[in-house]
């Protein structure tokens, strides 16, 4: 068994489908079909269920894939090390970020192509718990994410404190603070992926259960039309709302001021040369964005 025919079979595990896996991979879907074929027959056991169009893991193909993610990771870091040695920092670094936090993302991962050409860039954007999901599966080795209980396996650098806010829709009047008690009384619009262990102010009113919940949304993006359409208000990070400030959205901050912690989430254990550089220019640039 190769690292080619163990990428084949992590294509196909992550995208559910052996044509999608195929275009990913730039070969022809018999081809791919052959090799993971070859390897179910090589182990004696059948890594895929195949109904259709759908494929999903079996039991051995659920117990084969953590062990095919660590030795492809272990395999890339080894060849990113010896050129590391040349002074040549190169390979695929892929990050997991959450929405309100892309911007950021963005910045951080500009700052690593500018310096290091050579290096590929893959970002993932989900929802929080997803995002750490990611991480400790070893399917992307770094995450920015929101920080809470992590997984004993992985570790977790405070990069920044967000704060949050109360967003309404343009036209409002709205300069001095938001306290928190108002809130109860504000024509609210939340989202179904808004994790509230991050966002106190959030659970504190939805805990009371007198919370004026006029609309919800399925995630940032749609949070943000609904507000911006006239709805209500609704609560989120600063930067989640520099989308719809943009638009017109007029934000206020909450009285007591609310923050959460924004990290850097990787596995414990020693780091790629991308992996480390990357971590470096996270942590120079959170620092200069919030001296």
């Amino acid at each position: 068994m190769d690292l080619r025919q163990i990428e084949c079979v992590l294509a196909v595990s992550e995208l559910g489908s052996f044509t999608r896996a195929a275009e990913s991979l730039y070969v022809t879907q018999s081809s791919l079909s052959y090799t993971v074929g070859r390897i179910e027959r090589e182990l004696g056991v059948q890594l895929f269920a195949r109904s259709g169009r759908r494929v999903v893991l079996t039991p051995a193909g659920e117990a084969f894939l953590p062990h095919a993610r660590e030795s492809l990771v272990a395999a890339r870091a080894a060849r990113e090390a010896a050129c590391a040695v040349g002074g040549i920092v190169t390979g695929q670094l892929r990050v997991a970020v959450t929405p309100t936090l892309k911007r950021f993302a963005a910045e951080t991962l500009a700052d690593l192509r500018a310096k290091h050409p050579e290096v590929r860039i893959s970002l993932t954007v989900g929802h929080p718990s997803a995002v750490v999901e990611l991480v400790r599966t070893a399917s992307v080795p770094i995450a920015i994410v929101g920080i809470t209980a992590l997984p004993g396996q992985l570790e977790g650098i405070e990069l920044f404190r967000e704060e949050i806010v109360v967003v309404f829709p343009p036209g409002t009047e709205r300069t001095e603070p938001v306290r928190v008690q108002e809130l109860e009384d504000l024509p609210l619009v939340v989202s179904r992926q808004s994790q509230t262990p991050q966002l106190k102010a959030q659970q504190e009113w939805l805990s009371s259960g007198t919370a004026r919940i006029v609309a919800e949304a399925d995630n940032l993006d749609g949070t943000i039309e609904l507000v911006l359409a006239g709805i209500g208000a609704a609560v989120m990070s600063i930067d989640g709302a520099a989308a719809a400030v943009e638009r017109g959205a007029v934000v206020a901050s909450l009285d007591p001021p609310s923050f959460y912690p924004v990290g850097l989430v990787y596995r414990s254990g020693r780091l790629s040369p991308v992996e480390r550089e990357y971590h470096a220019l996270v942590l120079e640039r959170a620092r200069a964005l919030h001296r």
